[in-house]
């Protein structure tokens, strides 16, 4: 089933009005990162929307793809992490953390271990510049029970950090992530589309 999840994607198509909802709900860009489906463990961006792009990060295209393709930095690759068999976890936790990464990533692996108990248990993880700049929120997108990918929403840490309360970002990450694990979790249908 893992290999099959990994060979598979939801459609950019399906997927970007949920993204877009979110991101213009949260004020936020939101993006879908699924698991890669060549090499070792990463991610791969599907589709992003809402109301920064992937330009506003503020990294290079040379920076933006180790960052964005590590498991190592960011929520969204601890919630992936925390999803996957622990031999892919222990060797993702081997491999050094990409230049570009922000300085609040998490550099430890025994840190990163902690942290994935606690991404089981509440069903997101919440990162604070592991980018340069952007603080983020991610929940996990399944296929039945197998990991997918993942939803995160990223906004500049001054206004993440600002908020009063951040429970409506979670509640709002985790709900879109939940609306893409039903369309992966489908028996099959439109929302997939094969990746090679």
């Amino acid at each position: 089933m893992g290999v099959q999840a990994m060979a598979h994607t939801l459609n950019p198509a399906t997927a970007y009005p949920i993204l877009d909802q979110l991101g213009a709900e949260a004020r936020a860009l939101a993006v879908l990162s699924v698991l890669s489906p060549s090499g070792g463990p990463g991610r791969q961006i599907v589709v992003h929307a809402g109301h920064y792009s992937l330009g506003s990060l503020g990294l290079s295209t040379d920076d933006l793809l180790p960052v964005t393709t590590s498991l190592r930095v960011g929520p969204s690759g601890r919630v992936m992490l925390a999803h996957l068999p622990s031999p892919l976890c222990e060797f993702v936790l081997t491999q050094p953390i990409p230049a570009g990464a922000g300085p609040g990533v998490l550099r430890h692996p025994a840190v990163v271990l902690r942290d994935l108990e606690t991404v089981r248990m509440q069903g997101f993880a919440v990162g604070r510049e592991e980018i340069t700049g952007w603080d983020s929120i991610a929940a996990p997108v399944l296929w039945a029970d197998v990991l997918v990918g993942a939803v995160s929403v990223l906004m500049p840490a001054v206004l993440m950090r600002a908020l009063p309360d951040s429970k409506p970002l979670v509640s709002a990450t985790i709900a879109a992530a939940a609306r893409l694990s039903e369309l992966a979790s489908a028996a099959d249908g439109p929302e997939f589309s094969l990746t090679g």
